[in-house]
């Protein structure tokens, strides 16, 4: 172990060739630097800077994420996640699936789910044949309609790996409400025998099993 102050010796092994000879691998007398040029503050705000400019060049190149997803993601790497909704509801205009699929993620995180919903089907119906934007709202739409407890629709835009875990949770639902004592009453109609004799639900007022006409009045 080297005492501070004392020079760190070269390992043997490190500048010795393994075959007689052979040049030498490594300077025995060079010392270590335990410093590197990313190190440097300048040299991270550089790279920094150098980074988000590129990402901002690429984002606002393309067609589906011009004018609104570097301010998004800008707003969302500082956690202001309000600010972020608040930019993509004050647009009135649609450019891109991409658009509809960030704004329906983010009214879903806020619990506007009927919006949100709303928005990944229209980006599916609308945008259904773009490589990003589709495949991304056939899986937020069908995800949503899970957690409301509702069907998954379109389940054929989803990809292959999605399906089999889309039949899987809906399996597991059904499965949950059956066991469920409220599972057939609360959730799902439940089927109940016809009334074989009138009944009186209320007092003074007799009820037979068959339809009836409803009038205003």
């Amino acid at each position: 172990q080297t005492r501070p102050g004392e020079k760190k010796k070269a390992e043997p092994r490190k500048f010795i060739p393994s075959q007689r000879g052979a040049l030498i691998t490594e300077n025995p007398q060079e010392e270590e630097n335990q410093y590197t040029f990313s190190d440097s503050p300048a040299y991270t705000r550089a790279k920094k800077a150098e980074d988000q400019a590129k990402r901002a060049a690429e984002l606002e190149g393309k067609d589906e994420t011009r004018g609104f997803l570097r301010s998004v993601e800008e707003l969302a790497s500082k956690q202001k996640w309000e600010e972020a909704f608040n930019v993509l509801e004050r647009r009135t205009a649609v450019p891109s699936g991409l658009f509809l699929v960030t704004r329906a993620m983010l009214r879903w995180k806020f619990s506007r789910y009927g919006h949100a919903l709303r928005d990944a089907e229209d980006a599916l119906k609308t945008y259904g044949s773009s490589t990003k934007a589709g495949p991304l709202a056939a899986a937020f739409a069908a995800f949503a309609r899970l957690c409301i407890g509702s069907e998954v629709r379109d389940k054929g835009s989803c990809s292959r790996e999605l399906r089999p875990l889309l039949e899987a949770w809906q399996q597991a639902e059904q499965d949950s409400l059956r066991r469920h004592a409220l599972g057939q009453g609360l959730f799902k109609p439940r089927q109940v025998e016809r009334l074989l004799e009138s009944c009186q639900p209320v007092v003074d007022m007799e009820a037979d099993d068959g339809s009836y006409t409803a009038a205003s009045g």
